[in-house]
């Protein structure tokens, strides 16, 4: 059957809304199944009347609830089209602008074609179909969906399945024996392991490591997977990169809890199955024993989570691996002239730190005009395009769907990260930041063996995955910077925060209303003050990533209940603010305080110290880079061991600002208001000029050169020039000069 993704608003009483509803309904007829984007409700939120509420998934693990006067039929098809996978490269077609058209575009980016639907909804599914049947269509490792007419029972709560194919290797017998002794060491929870071999050998030898363990196994051949499938509770993969593609893809299609170390698979996506961390031996991820029985405890004894993350991982692959499909669209063309090509990958359509600084990254890379740049974004799509080319023209106009065949430096961002190597690059790198100190498990072995170069912005960060066995020349410390023109004392100050505060001391907060950014310690001072003091002051909050990274850890009714008690006047800014709006918010306002304990770099505060305003910031933490001088109150702060959820390499822990002295300095801050902004003002110029985007456009150009220059084709150029590979040495790592 042909497919079909749509995309637009199926909710909508109007013309596009009626069409897209319309072709919804005629779709069948036409021997189309389809699928629906609903993007454009998070695009274009619109206020609207209606006698019927619809809930809908925001893309942010929550919901949105939206008013409609399409009737009940047509709300079913909508949300259950809103739930049917079809394969990645289906065409699109966009009901809504010649925008929405190219929105859609990136973030579907492997469509074969991208259309725009007029009102004649049969005209457009028409359409759609002849571009699908008119692609060279390929195979794709599942032909079709293997459990459509005969779906596996319900799990079978004591029964793992163990998959492990293809030579035993030292490896990969290590890998398979962690398996087998995490497996032993929950037996009395787990009754029974079943481990598929290809070959009578390789069964003895899976059964010799089995039995090793303590572990009672029943083996059986590869011919038996279907069957093993259906009595299981959980899959584990030892090592994903010995089983046969088409075999994982048959394994995630069943549904099942996944568990599989992390090895640079496209098949075991973030969300659809449970990655476990390790290290690389010989090719093979070697997992981290805590980790994996951490992974297997969740995919065993939490249901739930269970049957979620196996939903996940059965829709990702019949999207990603079914067939038969159209190809993906052509790479972008290929640059010539002698100069490096740099893929930026982020979260370009969000609000969020990853999206704002990568675009602030590109301009200064694209003012140097040194490099060939392309934007990729990835992730959910939560920023109209109308906004980027508002406000970044230049950085839109970088913007690809698919990116060249050949990339010498590729920079991703974005949480969670990149799980696999793009094929396309010479030198991958990773840029991160971890605030807990030691770095999770879950984090290798992306981290520490399978990047080319892990950019940082703070020795701090540095020093962490340092520690973590990172060797020094493959991690590269390239500060942010800041707009000194934008970012300066000269930026006109917010209107409406300088009429709401009046005469009185406006303390400004920047950041996710969480734990780690210290929200709670800041309103726990300023309640501590007395009375009088607490008179002179107010508080002006400025949310970040509510919507987005931090959603489901944010502290935003502790901010309101405080807000309640009267005690501080407070302000809560909700709504987006563009970057001039948010340099107007730090000149209208006195001070910036950030008494964090994790923190990777705290771009905030650097904004803060070139628009000349004094910061209260955490001592001995990333900001300790810049932040100096006598408009910086440093608070004291104690390293403090802390509880994470999952295994971290090593003990985590955070800087605890002591509550004493941070009320001390936001009393200092009262009292000396003149001398620290007149201090603050002075430095103002010296922290811009120190700190630019340049200088750190200027570290990521150098990393492209060494990758363009180590690539280049000897002559006669040698049989695996064209692999898009760097010649890679060690644990998965290229041979390097230095590490940037």
């Amino acid at each position: 059957m042909v497919e079909v993704r749509l995309w637009g608003d199926p909710f909508a009483d109007a013309p596009s809304g009626r069409a897209l509803r319309a072709a919804l309904q005629a779709a069948p007829g036409e021997g189309i199944a389809c699928a629906l984007s609903l993007s454009a409700l998070r695009l274009h939120p619109i206020t609207r009347g209606g006698s019927r509420a619809v809930a809908v998934d925001d893309g942010c693990g929550g919901t949105m609830r939206i008013a409609t006067t399409a009737d009940s039929s047509d709300i079913e098809r909508a949300l259950a089209a809103a739930q049917r996978p079809i394969v990645s490269t289906a065409p699109l077609l966009v009901f809504g602008s010649d925008d929405d058209r190219i929105q859609a575009g990136l973030e579907f980016r492997d469509a074969c074609a991208v259309l725009v639907a007029g009102e004649e909804p049969i005209t457009a599914l028409r359409a759609a179909r002849a571009a699908f049947e008119a692609a060279p269509l390929e195979p794709g490792l599942l032909p079709g969906d293997p459990y459509a007419a005969d779906p596996l029972p319900p799990v079978n709560a004591d029964r793992v399945l163990v998959v492990a194919l293809g030579n035993v290797t030292p490896a990969r017998g290590e890998a398979f024996a962690r398996v087998a002794a995490s497996l032993a060491a929950l037996q009395q929870e787990v009754a029974l392991s079943v481990q598929v071999a290809s070959e009578p050998g390789e069964r003895a030898a899976l059964a010799d490591l089995a039995a090793h363990a303590g572990l009672s196994a029943d083996l059986r051949p590869a011919g038996a997977l279907d069957v093993l499938l259906r009595g299981a509770a959980a899959v584990v993969v030892p090592v994903p990169g010995a089983l046969e593609p088409r075999l994982l893809a048959r394994v995630l299609a069943a549904g099942r809890a996944v568990v599989a170390p992390r090895g640079g698979e496209d098949l075991l996506a973030e969300g659809g199955c449970f990655p476990v961390g390790g290290r690389r031996m010989d090719g093979v991820v070697i997992p981290d024993r805590r980790h994996l029985e951490f992974q297997l405890r969740r995919a065993l004894f939490e249901p739930a989570r269970a049957r979620t993350a196996g939903a996940r991982g059965r829709a990702h692959v019949l999207v990603e691996a079914r067939g038969p499909r159209p190809p993906r669209p052509a790479p972008a063309p290929a640059t010539r002239g002698g100069r490096p090509v740099v893929v930026l990958e982020a979260p370009l359509f969000e609000v969020s730190s990853s999206a704002l600084l990568t675009i602030a990254t590109a301009r200064a890379l694209l003012r140097r005009d040194r490099v060939h740049l392309h934007l990729l974004p990835r992730g959910e799509h939560h920023v109209p395009l109308a906004r980027l080319r508002a406000e970044a023209p230049d950085v839109a106009a970088c913007l690809v769907r698919q990116p060249p065949a050949r990339v010498d430096l590729w920079l991703s961002a974005g949480w969670p990260p990149r799980a696999a190597r793009p094929p396309q690059a010479r030198t991958f790198a990773l840029r991160l930041d971890w605030e807990y100190g030691a770095l999770p498990a879950a984090l290798t072995p992306l981290v520490l063996d399978d990047t080319d170069v892990v950019v940082v912005h703070s020795r701090a960060v540095h020093a962490a995955i340092a520690a973590a066995g990172r060797p020094e020349r493959g991690i590269a410390l390239v500060p942010h910077g800041v707009d000194g023109a934008l970012f300066s004392p000269a930026a006109a100050p917010l209107a409406e925060v300088v009429t709401w505060k009046r005469d009185r001391i406006a303390i400004l907060f920047v950041g996710g209303l969480i734990w780690r950014k210290g929200i709670d310690l800041l309103l726990r001072a300023l309640l501590q003050m007395p009375a009088a003091t607490r008179a002179q002051i107010a508080l002006v909050v400025k949310p970040l990533g509510a919507q987005t990274s931090y959603r489901g850890y944010e502290l935003g009714e502790l901010v309101h209940r405080f807000a309640q008690t009267g005690a501080v006047d407070t302000l809560v800014l909700d709504r987006d603010l563009s970057e001039r709006e948010m340099a107007g918010l730090y000149t209208a306002c006195d001070v910036l305080a950030h008494p964090y304990r994790g923190e990777g770099f705290g771009l905030p505060v650097l904004e803060a110290l070139a628009c000349g305003r004094p910061v209260v910031v955490t001592a001995g933490g990333s900001t300790d880079d810049f932040a100096e001088g006598a408009g910086c109150l440093r608070v004291d702060a104690a390293r403090r061991p802390v509880d994470l959820p999952e295994p971290c390499l090593g003990e985590p822990w955070v800087h605890e600002p002591d509550l004493e002295a941070l009320g001390a300095a936001l009393a200092r801050v009262v009292r000396e208001r003149a001398e620290l902004a007149r201090a603050a003002l002075a430095a103002a110029p010296w922290v811009a000029a120190r700190s630019t985007w340049d200088a750190a456009a200027a570290k990521l150009e150098a990393l492209a050169v060494e990758a363009r220059d180590a690539n280049a084709p000897c002559i006669p150029a040698p049989a695996a020039f064209g692999s898009g590979r760097r010649p890679r040495s060690g644990a998965g790592r290229p041979v390097r000069s230095n590490g940037g």
